[in-house]
């Protein structure tokens, strides 16, 4: 497991912390690469469920592999935040955190809140700002 994380986010090292892998080469081919690259991050997901990880945990290790799937398919920035995001190196360390029992869900699920939180006011914003709109500018 620890070599696929390497593989997908430090195949080719930029100093200490950082490192282009596979999961960001493949996400230079537009549509297919980020899809590719996350059905193979999820390769460390399911062994962390074979092996019991909490489900906080593990919805957390989906929600790491979705932010950088779906940023990652942005063209160019994308790119970028797949160099920088490391979803992977971030599994597998949630992973060792919690073999050794220092992991604690609640920091996963609030994670998770935060992050739903955040994808509601995504949703919600234009919505409001498009029946705002209406509403102002267009008298019938």
């Amino acid at each position: 497991m620890e070599q696929l994380a390497w593989l997908l986010d430090r195949l080719i090292p930029l100093g200490r912390r950082w490192g282009i892998g596979l999961d960001a080469l493949l996400g230079l081919i537009p549509g297919l690469g980020d899809i590719a690259g996350g059905l193979i991050s999820s390769m460390i997901i399911f062994h962390a469920h074979r092996s019991g990880l909490p489900r906080p945990t593990l919805l957390r290790m989906v929600a790491n592999v979705a932010i950088d799937s779906a940023l990652g398919s942005i063209p160019l920035v994308g790119d970028i935040f797949d160099i920088a995001w490391q979803a992977n190196s971030r599994n597998l360390e949630l992973y060792r955190q919690a073999i050794r029992g220092e992991r604690r869900t609640s920091r996963d699920t609030a994670f998770l809140l935060v992050l739903l939180a955040a994808v509601v006011v995504m949703i919600a914003v234009p919505i409001l700002l498009a029946i705002w709109a209406v509403q102002h500018f267009w008298r019938w």
